[in-house]
Parts: structure tokens; sequence; C-alpha cells
């Protein structure tokens, strides 16, 4: 059982605006009174602005009759900073001050400052409604979410004592463009844009010729990095496309456009810009990466899809160097604000603990640090999309085990992780530590943890 770190309950009757004080922000005004509405916890919403900036902040901070003593910070998406849209997105009115001319200040709350004043908020009203600081504080989040994690322990390392942040959004200003490659790779093709079952094929094809590199065969590539699957050998290979209900060939522009997403962006003098994907991600559709998503009419014809943060945006004429254009001045003009890619964590691993990161960032810190496992570890999940989803085995055992790290002293070793679709093969695997690699013993059953070691 759980340890408790409080050991009364509180009554529902205490859930009342005069109980809670707005706390003390430094460079915030609260708008009057916090508004609680009283159900099975206490959900207590503060709203409040940067004097100058013209925005409007809301914060809201549940809390259980029945409490543990712990508080957990919970995560945004995509281009949200949490419950509430802050308006930051190239096709949301609220995010600019002027046409072409970002709104900084909302960038600026959804990149940092909004998690620093909403976990101030949250414990003081944590103290106000239980007369008790939490004992624990954590944070949990996937992509923004992760993000934000990652934004917090490079600049507020006092504010959570552990952080789980996965597929977190840092390089942002480098990974948005690099996410066009794909769609600029089918433009400069002659418009070339293949129709998603040709992208499937490849993706299933190029699964099946690396899967067995751990050592079994399980549906998904443990490995990555000794992959070397040409999606060229497959141009003219006759397919059952289920989208046209028809035989069709993959095409020359498939290959093309998959070898440049699994490839990443490049300069006009083909040197690397950014990453590709690893080959078993998926390209198309609305549970995939969307970095290829044509759309085709019934007649067979497709166009390519528009660009997701500005679908407004005329990029048809695009070329190489607009492109190398365009991704050095998203850097040079947000990194500061949004690359959240700062790898010095020395104030953080004072005491605190993270499991969160990409390998660029593992390496660019443990280049700082040489025992940047005693706080921050990395493990990689195959199989699994982004955050969730895919025929991968995810790792639900993970903030349970930051927690134990966090309150136990018990560094994790490994994560057992589970697939969570219902129509996904049982796939149980234990995930390694980053650098260390998963591989299979040949003895036992390939759907056991116990089966694979870590090396």
């Amino acid at each position: 059982m759980l340890q408790s770190f409080y050991n009364n309950s509180i009554a529902a009757l205490a859930c009342l605006p005069t109980t809670f004080q707005n706390p003390k922000l430094f460079g915030a005004e609260f708008f009057g009174n916090v508004n609680v509405v009283n159900t099975t916890f206490c959900n207590v919403t503060a709203t409040y602005t940067h004097p100058g900036q013209n925005d409007t902040v809301r914060v809201q901070v549940w809390m259980p009759t029945q409490w543990n003593g712990r508080m957990m910070g919970h995560e945004g998406s995509g281009e949200i900073a949490g419950l509430f849209d802050i308006g930051f997105g190239a096709t949301t009115a609220a995010a600019q001050v002027s046409p072409g001319n970002v709104n900084l200040y909302l960038l600026q709350n959804l990149a940092s400052v909004s998690l620093e004043d909403a976990t101030m908020i949250a414990k003081s009203f944590t103290n106000n409604y239980y007369s008790q600081s939490p004992k624990y504080s954590y944070w949990n989040g996937c992509s923004q979410g992760g993000r934000q994690g990652y934004m917090l322990a490079q600049r507020y390392p006092d504010a959570y004592d552990g952080i789980a942040g996965a597929a977190p959004a840092i390089h942002f200003p480098e990974f948005v463009i690099g996410d066009y490659w794909g769609t600029l790779a089918m433009d400069l093709n002659n418009n070339s844009y293949p129709n998603p079952c040709e992208i499937n094929a490849i993706t299933r094809v190029a699964i099946t010729a690396c899967d067995a590199l751990d050592g079994v065969r399980g549906g998904v590539i443990s490995d990555p990095t000794p992959c070397r699957f040409d999606p060229f050998r497959l141009v003219g290979r006759w397919i059952n496309c289920t989208d046209t209900n028809s035989f069709v060939k993959i095409s020359q522009g498939a290959a093309v456009a998959v070898s440049a997403v699994w490839s990443g962006a490049e300069k006009s003098g083909n040197t690397s810009l950014w990453y590709g994907v690893s080959a078993d991600s998926v390209l198309t559709g609305s549970s995939g990466s969307g970095l290829l998503n044509p759309t085709c009419s019934t007649n067979g014809t497709c166009t390519r899809a528009p660009f997701s943060l500005n679908a407004s945006a005329d990029l048809t004429t695009m070329r190489r160097k607009d492109f190398d254009n365009l991704f050095r001045s998203s850097v040079s003009e947000y990194a500061p604000i949004m690359g959240t890619n700062d790898p010095d964590l020395s104030r953080f691993r004072r005491y605190n603990h993270s499991s969160a990161g990409t390998q660029k960032s593992c390496d660019a810190v443990a280049a700082l640090d040489p025992k940047v496992a005693d706080f921050y570890q990395l493990f990689l999940v195959p199989g699994v999309a982004h955050c969730f989803g895919g025929p991968g085995a995810y790792p639900d055992t993970a903030f349970e085990a930051l927690r134990a790290w966090v309150e136990d002293d018990i560094t994790p070793s490994v994560l057992n992780a589970t697939p969570t679709l219902s129509d996904t093969p049982i796939l149980r695997r234990s995930l390694c530590p980053y650098p260390k690699k998963q591989y299979f013993d040949g003895m036992g059953s390939s759907n056991s943890w116990f089966s694979f070691y870590c090396q």
C-alpha cells in the first residue's frame, strides 16, 4: 500500500473561497477571489494577469478530501499549456499582436512562466486547504508536457521532487520546421504525393526486415540504429491498397518521401539540419506522426497536406534555400524561449530525479556530468507512437518507478512495459536505461519481462 503523508481527512465544507488566499506571485495580479467548486474534491480556480502584458491566465487546483500528502503537476499538450488554450498557434488570432508578429508574452507563458506560476499557486492553495505543504511534488507529462517537465528541471529546479517527461517536445524550433521536410521532398519531386497505403506498406516491410535484430520477432524494431532498410527496393511492388480497394504499385514518389523523413531535414548542400525518424514510425493518419499525410480523392488523386502550424500559408513554391532560411530563422528567433535544451542540470541534480529527455539531450547532459544516471534517466520505448498507441509495449510502471526513486532511493534499473491496445498481441518488454539496449536471452518466452536483459 502506498504510504500516506497526510493522516487526516478534511471536511468538504472546508472547500470555501474564504479558505484560500491569493498567493504572493511576483509580476502577477489576481482578479478578485478564487472560484471554488465543491464536489468529491475541492476544485479551486485562480485567474490572474501579468500587468502590462494583456494576458489572462487560469490555474486549477484539485484537492481531494482524502489526501496522501503528494502533489502532481499535470501536462499540457500541443500548443496548450494545460487545461486552457493559451492561444499560441500560428492560425490563432490571439497568438499575434498584429499580422506576422507573435505575441511573445503568451509564448513565454506557454514556454516557462506559467509553469512556475501554477506550481506556486498550487502549493499555496494546498497549504491553505490542508494546513500542510505537500511532502513530495511531482510533474507528469508527455509531448508539450514532457517539454514543460524539462523546462522545470532547467529553470525552476526547486519546483518538483521528481519529473516524468515522456516524448518531450524539446528543441521545439528545430523539429517543428523539420517536420515539414517530408512534404517539401514531395513538392520538389515534381509534386508527387503518394497514396498513404504505399507509405504504410513500406513501413510494414521495414519492420519485418529489422524486427529480429534484437534476437526475437515482436512486431517492433527494438534498436533502430542497425536498421538500414532501403525503401527504393520496393518501388514497383504491387500491394493491396485498402484505401482504394484496388492493387497499386509502390511508386518512386513514395520511396522518395519515406526516405526523406527517415533521413531527416538537410541543408541545400545535403548536410544534416535535423534528425529523421526510425523506420517503424507511423507516418500517416491521425494516430501517426503526420509527417506524411497526403489526402486522396476517390479517383486516386492525392494532394499535399497543409503545414500543421499554419494551414493558410502557401508553401508550394518553397525551395531548399527557402527551407534553410526558415529553419535558421526559427532557431534564432524562438530557441531562447522554446528550445528547452540547456544540458546543464547541475541545480536540479542536487536533490531531484527525472525520467525524461531524448538521446540527444541525455548525451548532452552526460557530457557535462558523468554521474547523470544518479538523477536523470532515459528509457527508450520501441514501437509506441507519440505518447501512447502503436504496437509496442507501454511503460505503465514509469511513474511508480519515479516515485520509488524519489521517496525510497530505489534507482530504476528497468521499466516493465505492456501493450495498451486491446487488438495488439501481448508484448511484454523490460525497457532499458539509455545507453543500454534490450536483448532477448534466447531461452524464455518472448512475451515475458524476464526473458530480456539490458547491456
